[in-house]
């Protein structure tokens, strides 16, 4: 007696090692019981559409959940900078991109950066590129190049101000593609530990005092 299955049968699997269920057909399976029965070249050409549309799909889905484990390793970043027009620190790239980088290209991920014209008048229209596995996705950030400082001064020259808007949006990008967080409760991207609650060590430090 053949083994064979016919055309239209599955193979099987053992449920909880009982029962048998069908494996459901993948698009690659239609296609070859298609091409077993000749069916007409509409049919194969519907196949191999729905077999595209698939394989995108699950590439997509391996991106979100690669994109969400990068995000659930990536805590509150400390600034190591400081702008003296503003007064105001902030993460540089260097120190994002040695924290980040790791991460990502774990995943597979691969980022580079570009430039394009921007609708609005006086600005530059800078792009991320996010990669993996044939998916690539974009995130932009206008930016608005200037040689003048916060009190409205001259501080740079105009090849100086691209450079700075080049850096900015870098930054600003890298953070909003992997949704970082800068500020002072922070752990440098790595996990949070359990510590000594800072009441409990202005307690201790209150009762050395009084010893």
């Amino acid at each position: 007696m053949s083994t064979n299955l016919p055309s239209h049968d599955f193979p099987t699997q053992p449920v909880n090692g009982e029962a048998l269920i069908p494996i459901e057909p993948t698009p690659l399976d239609l296609i070859s019981i298609a091409l077993n029965n000749n069916a007409g070249i509409d049919v194969i050409e519907r196949l191999y559409a729905l077999q595209r549309e698939q394989r995108n799909y699950q590439t997509q889905v391996a991106f979100d959940e690669a994109l969400n484990r990068c995000q659930a390793k990536l805590t509150r970043i400390s600034a190591d900078a400081t702008n003296p027009q503003t007064n105001s620190k902030y993460a540089s790239y260097a120190k994002l991109d040695k924290i980040v980088r790791p991460v990502y290209t774990a995943e597979g991920f691969s980022l580079s950066f570009g430039e394009r014209d921007c609708p609005t008048a006086g600005k530059t229209r800078f792009v991320a590129f996010l990669s993996r596995s044939g998916v690539t996705r974009e995130y932009l950030k206008d930016m608005s190049p200037s040689t003048k400082g916060a009190r409205g001064g001259d501080v740079m020259t105009p090849i100086h101000a691209d450079a700075s808007a080049d850096s900015y949006a870098k930054r600003y990008l890298l953070k909003d593609v992997f949704n970082l967080a800068i500020g002072e409760d922070d752990s440098d991207g790595n996990p949070t530990t359990a510590g000594v609650p800072v009441e409990h060590f202005r307690g201790y430090c209150q009762m050395i005092q009084n010893a």
